[in-house]
């Protein structure tokens, strides 16, 4: 980006509020939007922005759009394929088919990528449909006999039936919401339930294998030139990849207060969250799943050089059966304290935690980023070869390609390895999850695991991905602790304080394939076939080692696609 668009410039397109599409509310965690802007922050074309604070407000990606459109160089060196995209996202060209509704139904996609808008003095709503309609014909096999694939009765077809409805608006120049309401129904063809548990919390099972739960969002905030206030129910993801350490989108949505404050190259976000904890009974009089806390701070750097650090601070705090202390202290809702020094000085029980990121784009086209997180430690015995219990961190590494060789591929790369005990506390109530899933890392303590994506836009309605994923864990034997279930006390059971080795435990392995072609008919209503293979082995329970084949496809409106891991 050409110097005279400096950070400054980017603060003052932040807070301008004439966009050039009237588009309200909050993204969606790695929807087309936020993948085109990362894609051009990874090809060196859009300098300053701070993307690794996932939701971003739609008027924050427009004022990263603006300047993006406000750059000739920017423009020229955009592949054919993004300058369409950009001209879209902006309210500059209809989305697709919309000319074709307009002709018929001329009161729907007035704004041209929206299914309802209106728009008046002061004030601008947005309305769609939600869908997710999926199926796929599953074929299972054995590993002793893979000739078994497709004889069992419950190797049938996987799908998932997902309604709903999203709105989005504003009221006069710093007033806006967003809100989305899903109901669903899903079979899963992989008989472990941990996966879907993990991500869509309170959760009914009408048989064996139907999931029937519902998600909701919503969001209110308030934005003025330097501050963003929100206080609703999301989830968030703090990364430049797909994976994350310390805030991850892995579990269901949570209710949260989130404070984000963009001043020179500085972004300092805070979230304060209500947790769900399933450690306990629920309460016997109100019959609700108890509450816990958590507190989340980030505080990211713009370097020159196109290099980006973060530092991030996490605290879990709940009463337990023991000593039923206090389940938040105020001045954990102080926005510019250091969590971990409250801990100390209260002598708070909280689990806290630590982590340090960065990422660098050394070239256009190459971004590299990673992240290294601390749980509990002890200096001489971090860095000594014993092996001790209490040594608890993860550490990610990743790469990122667009726009080399072929000018609309995206490949991406990810390593995760964290240590036994990781995200688990003295007390299963201060564990790093919410409902069931980590807050952390997809394939939480004790784990290793490499990921692939590679993405493809041939044009602006049509996309191509293929995702892999090796993974290796090891899983508690009984009553056995070896550190793979962070909702067990990291004390109890424990076999050995020294000696502990990632991976220790009963050895699992996980091997993915997916692969999904879509075509855009509407605005954000995108038609898909889909494909996919799935190898889970257990070491404990070789009868439990299957393989799964599966071929289908659907529709999703206003949802982005999700994957089985990420």
């Amino acid at each position: 980006m050409n110097s005279r668009f400096s950070t400054l410039g980017l603060l003052f397109l932040l807070a301008s509020s004439s966009l050039s599409a009237q588009v309200d509310g909050i993204l969606q965690i790695n929807n087309p939007l936020q993948l085109f802007l990362e894609r051009q922050q990874t090809r060196g074309l859009l300098e300053g922005a701070i993307l690794s604070h996932q939701p971003m407000s739609a008027y924050e990606a427009h004022a990263y759009l603006d300047s993006l459109a406000a750059d000739p160089d920017a423009i020229q060196r955009m592949t054919t394929v993004d300058r369409k995209l950009l001209a879209r996202f902006r309210g500059e060209e209809p989305g697709p088919g919309v000319e074709f509704v307009r002709r018929r139904l001329g009161g729907l996609y007035k704004n041209g990528q929206d299914f309802f808008s209106s728009e008046g003095d002061g004030y601008g709503i947005q309305v769609s449909p939600v869908l997710y309609l999926d199926a796929d014909r599953v074929s299972q096999s054995t590993e002793e006999d893979p000739s078994t694939a497709g004889a069992s009765d419950d190797g049938l077809t996987a799908w998932r039936n997902t309604r709903g409805i999203r709105a989005a608006g504003h009221l006069g120049d710093h007033l806006f919401f967003e809100t989305r309401v899903e109901e669903n129904q899903r079979v899963d063809p992989v008989a472990d339930r941990s996966l879907v548990s993990q991500r869509i919390g309170q959760r009914y099972f009408r048989d064996s294998r139907l999931f029937d739960y519902w998600v909701v969002t919503g969001v209110a905030g308030v934005r003025t030139k330097y501050v963003e206030i929100r206080a609703g129910r999301d989830r968030n993801l703090w990364s430049a990849g797909r994976g994350a350490l310390l805030v991850s989108n892995v579990p269901t949505t949570y209710d949260q207060i989130q404070l984000r404050t963009r001043v020179w190259r500085l972004q300092y976000t805070n979230v304060f969250a209500s947790l769900s904890d399933q450690s306990l009974p629920r309460d016997s009089v109100s019959g609700m799943h108890r509450d816990k806390y958590g507190v989340f701070h980030r505080l990211a750097i713009d370097l020159p050089g196109r290099v980006q650090i973060g530092l991030s601070e996490a605290s879990i705090l709940a009463p337990t059966a023991e000593d039923r202390g206090p389940g938040f202290y105020m001045a954990f809702f102080n926005p510019i304290i250091f969590i971990r020094a409250v801990d100390f000085e209260e002598g708070s029980p909280a689990n806290m935690l630590i982590a340090l990121d960065a990422q660098w784009v050394p070239i256009s086209g190459i971004q590299l980023y990673g992240q290294f997180m601390l749980d509990e430690f002890r200096a001489g015995e971090l860095f000594s070869s014993r092996g001790w219990i209490n040594n608890k961190w993860g550490g990610l590494a990743g790469i990122h390609f667009a726009g080399l060789g072929i000018p609309d591929l995206e490949l991406r790369a990810e390593y995760a390895r964290v240590r036994p005990y990781t995200y688990s506390s003295r007390d299963a109530q201060r564990a790093h999850v919410h409902f069931f899933g980590n807050v952390g890392h997809t394939f939480g303590p004790n784990s290793e695991s490499v990921a692939v994506w590679a993405d493809y836009r041939p044009s602006d309605r049509i996309t191509a991905s293929v995702f892999a994923t090796v993974a290796r864990r090891g899983r508690n034997d009984g009553d056995v602790n070896w550190g793979g279930d962070p909702l067990v006390p990291y004390i109890q059971d424990a076999p050995l304080e020294y000696g502990v080795t990632l991976g220790q435990g009963i050895r699992q392995t996980e091997t993915r394939l997916e692969g999904r072609v879509g075509y855009e008919l509407l605005p954000s209503l995108v038609l898909e076939a889909t494909a996919g293979f799935t190898r889970i082995g257990d070491a404990g329970n070789p009868a439990f080692a299957r393989r799964y084949t599966s071929f289908g496809g659907g529709l999703r409106w206003s949802l982005p696609y999700s994957n089985a891991r990420f």
